[in-house]
C-alpha cells in the first residue's frame, strides 16, 4: 500500500465517519421534532378545554348572580307579604277570653247594632269595638263558623278569615 491509498483510505474514513456522525445528528434532530410536535398537539386540547372551562364559569357565575338576585327579590315579596298578613297574626295570637257559646243558627247571623240618634253614644255602643277586638277568630273558626262570622266579630278582611279558617277550620281539621 502506498502513501496515496493510505490518505484516500482515511480520507474515505473520516468521510464515512462524518456521514455516519451527521446522519446519527439529523436523525436525534428529527425524533427531538416529533416529539415537540406530539407536545404541542397535547398541550392544545388541554389549552382549548381550558378556554371552553373559563366560559362555562363565567356563565355559571352569571346564572348564580341571576338566582341570587331572584331569590332576593322573592325573600323580599314573601317579607312584603309576612308583613301585610301581621294584623292577622295579631289578631290570631291576642289574648282573648273565650266568647259565651252561641247556638249554632246564631253563629251565623250578623250582629246589627241598634239605631240610636246621631252624635248620641250609648255604653253599648262604645263597648262594641271593644269587644270586637276580643273575639278569638280562631276558636270561632274550629267552633264551625264561617268566614262572614269571623269578619263581622273580628273585624277581619275576607282574604284574613279565609285563611283563618283553611288553617283552623273544621274543614283543616278533616284534612289532616
Amino acid at each position: 500500500m502506498t502513501m496515496n491509498e493510505t490518505v484516500i483510505l482515511t480520507s474515505d474514513l473520516l468521510l464515512i465517519v462524518g456521514a455516519v456522525a451527521v446522519s446519527f445528528i439529523l436523525g436525534g434532530l428529527h425524533r427531538l421534532g416529533r416529539t415537540v410536535t406530539r407536545e404541542r398537539q397535547a398541550v392544545e386540547p388541554g389549552t382549548r378545554d381550558l378556554r371552553e372551562l373559563s366560559d362555562r364559569c363565567e356563565r355559571q357565575q352569571l346564572n348564580m348572580a341571576r338566582l341570587s338576585q331572584e331569590i332576593n327579590d322573592m325573600r323580599q315579596t314573601l317579607m312584603q307579604q309576612a308583613m301585610a298578613m301581621a294584623p292577622v297574626h295579631a289578631a290570631l295570637h291576642a289574648p282573648v277570653p273565650a266568647p259565651a257559646p252561641a247556638p249554632a243558627a246564631v253563629q251565623h247571623v250578623t250582629p246589627r247594632p241598634a239605631p240610636t240618634r246621631a252624635g248620641a253614644s250609648t255604653p253599648a255602643n262604645a263597648a262594641q269595638p271593644a269587644a270586637r277586638a276580643k273575639i278569638d277568630p280562631l276558636k270561632l273558626a274550629r267552633a264551625g263558623a264561617g268566614p262572614e262570622v269571623l269578619m263581622a266579630r273580628c273585624g277581619l278582611s275576607r282574604a284574613e278569615a279565609e285563611l283563618v279558617l283553611s288553617v283552623h277550620g273544621t274543614k283543616a281539621r278533616q284534612a289532616a
